[in-house]
């Protein structure tokens, strides 16, 4: 079995960054990808972990700590033990000039041959086009691309209570048609960054 790690924006926690008194927040330039822990990859653990940068003035990594938790111990401390080596281009003040900041980010451990979670809109319109060929009244939450999904935030929100872990899975659910209309619009457009839109417009019509 084949494994990938994926640098990518977190979803619901800000892929742009903080920085700290900075008009431009530090942005990686140098990320060496965690080891994928072995047992980890046999058992088809994965997941998705936020990383907290402070990054100095020179861009070096002053400490990195975890945010929001794939839900496997050993998976975090192997996106931690990375994170310590990568490098950064400086955050900058208003006058241009390097200054330390912060910047979260997020690791995703992917077992490959699993349920994949679709990169670009292309990807998920082609996908829920094969679903509906072979399933038309078929329920979207069950498709490859929202079922990872859900599994994916199910896991992510470990530390909530199992109520509002519920919530979210059944909030997703009702999400997904509207983001299978909104990529079909914008087919070159990132999966995680349609989604992201779905979600705040679900969340501001109070459903």
């Amino acid at each position: 079995m084949m494994a990938r790690v994926l640098v990518v924006g977190l979803l619901g926690i800000g892929a742009a960054g903080v920085a700290l008194a900075a008009a431009t927040p530090p942005k990686a330039i140098e990320t060496p990808a965690p080891q994928y822990p072995k047992e980890e990859e046999a058992a088809g653990h994965g997941g998705r972990v936020a990383l907290k940068f402070k990054v100095t003035q020179t861009g070096t990594v002053e400490s990195v700590e975890v945010v929001q938790s794939t839900g496997y111990p050993k998976l975090d401390e192997a996106a931690l033990a990375a994170g310590r080596n990568w490098r950064f281009e400086p955050a900058k003040d208003d006058a241009g000039m390097p200054v330390a900041g912060e910047k979260t980010l997020a690791l995703s451990f992917k077992v490959q041959g699993g349920s994949r979670i679709a990169d670009t809109c292309a990807e998920l319109t082609s996908q829920v086009a094969a679903f509906r060929t072979q399933q038309p009244e078929g329920d979207l939450a069950t498709m490859d691309t929202f079922a990872a999904t859900t599994g994916m935030m199910f896991v992510t929100t470990s530390s909530k209570p199992m109520d509002q872990r519920l919530a979210i899975v059944k909030g997703l659910k009702e999400i997904y048609p509207d983001v299978a209309k909104r990529c079909e619009a914008k087919p070159e457009a990132k999966y995680m960054d349609v989604l992201t839109e779905a979600i705040d417009a679900y969340r501001k019509s109070g459903s």
